[in-house]
């Protein structure tokens, strides 16, 4: 009976791992617009106040190949107060990490845009998120959802044995 509790465990462990990236992650998006697709990450997926933070922008064609060459600017707002501008920037594989570190806690708006060869701007907006309690209250609930399914399973067994039990 060990041997099939623990089997269980592990494969209700192992099946919920396999699904674990399943979901969109947190403060990512992505943009389709004028033939271009525009993504956007954290990393880590939930970033702290006072830490640093990696915004990653990844920009596609419409069929999702990475974009080579294009120019690319950045700037970040909170509440329409412009909190930061990168650069234009040239990208050669469609690819930009910045380093940030987000000084209080709220919703900002990154706002990518794409600088085409004829002089066109495409820009796309991206919300991304920083909650100081958030992290926690995340953390804990990845935590109930691998617990949760064990403690049913257990729950489950125990209860069986108590049916065989009484019935003896």
């Amino acid at each position: 009976m060990k041997g099939i509790v623990t089997l269980t465990l592990l494969l209700v462990i192992l099946s919920l791992s396999n699904y674990s990236y399943a979901h969109q992650l947190f403060n990512s998006s992505e943009y389709r617009i004028a033939g271009y697709i525009i993504q956007i990450a954290t990393q880590p997926e939930i970033p702290a106040v006072d830490t640093v933070a990696k915004i990653l922008i990844r920009v596609a064609d419409s069929n999702g190949n990475d974009m080579r060459d294009v120019n690319v600017g950045v700037k970040l707002y909170k509440n329409d107060v412009l909190y930061y501008t990168h650069p234009i920037t040239l990208l050669k594989d469609g690819h930009l990490e910045i380093d940030y570190i987000f000084k209080e806690p709220g919703i900002y708006i990154v706002e990518v845009s794409l600088y085409e060869h004829d002089g066109n701007v495409v820009t796309a907006n991206f919300n991304i998120g920083i909650v100081k309690e958030f992290a926690y209250i995340f953390g804990s609930m990845i935590i109930l959802g691998v617990a949760m399914p064990a403690v049913i399973v257990a729950g489950i067994i125990l209860y069986k044995r108590r049916i065989r039990a009484a019935s003896r």
